[in-house]
């Protein structure tokens, strides 16, 4: 039962895990960034994500912008450029937090699809223009990974479990192993007798 504990432990800090770890931006050079906090990989053709939209040159800002999308199939060919278009409102402190809900199906083009990523980009229509496109504006943004893959989706799952509640992942592991143990034990008592 020592090696077994023993296993489990080094396992749990082998995956090099920072459980301190809080997002944020670090010192940046873009103008305007879009991260994703939340949904970054998803595996139904619905799903719900939150982005955080940060603007370090407010100038670029006006009630005209729109969060939109745009949808690629794995190997980067355009499939829809022109995704719904989202209202946002910064605040004082040129960010806001967007959330909002998606199902693939709505979009004919995209539906048949079963893998791609998702790439946010914003729209100014006051100025008729992406800020993707746009020479002058340094952007980034995050994508949302589309991948129907049962496979996939386990070990994405796995990995999440892992890095994101790592104590929670140790205690079921280390339940799973003790479970396992008294399983063979029985079975083999059951068959001394």
């Amino acid at each position: 039962m020592r090696k077994l504990s023993f296993v489990f432990i080094v396992l749990f800090f082998s995956f090099n895990v920072s459980i301190f770890q809080l997002p944020g931006y670090a010192k940046s050079e873009n103008d305007v960034e879009i991260k994703v906090l939340s949904g970054r990989e998803q595996f139904t053709s619905s799903f719900d994500f939150t982005v955080n939209i940060k603007y370090l040159n407010q100038d670029l800002y006006n009630e005209k912008n729109f969060l939109s999308f745009h949808f690629y199939d794995v190997n980067g060919n355009e499939i829809l450029w022109e995704g719904e278009r989202i209202p946002f409102k910064l605040e004082n402190d040129g960010e806001t937090m967007v959330s909002f809900s998606l199902n693939l199906n709505d979009y004919p083009i995209v539906k048949d699809l079963k893998s791609g990523y998702l790439q946010f980009d914003i729209i100014d229509e006051k100025n008729a223009y992406w800020f993707s496109t746009s020479n002058e504006i340094r952007f980034f943004a995050d994508k949302i990974n589309y991948d129907e893959s049962f496979l996939k989706q386990f070990v994405v799952t796995l990995k999440s479990a892992i890095t994101n509640k790592p104590a929670i992942f140790l205690i079921n592991s280390v339940c799973l192993a003790v479970f396992i143990f008294f399983l063979i034990r029985l079975k083999r008592a059951a068959r001394s007798e």
